[in-house]
């Protein structure tokens, strides 16, 4: 999307749209937190004190291994 000035603006979503998907997680977020382990990432689903949407409080959060080469 782009803003008033122009600038590219990146989206974040909730791991899962509670509406949809009856407050359950997405089918998606399982093989994508398997493959960026496979990729020796740490991946952590965490609370946040804030909601994108209602009920839509948990973020994926991916981070490099300690020591890892970047």
């Amino acid at each position: 999307m782009c803003g008033r000035s122009g600038e590219l603006q990146r989206r974040r979503h909730p791991a899962w749209n509670p509406r949809r998907l009856g407050g359950r997680p997405s089918s998606h977020v399982t093989p994508v937190a398997e493959s960026l382990r496979a990729l020796a990432l740490n991946v952590s689903i965490e609370t946040v004190p804030y909601e994108f949407q209602r009920g839509g409080n948990q973020m994926m959060r991916v981070r490099a291994k300690p020591g890892a080469v970047r």
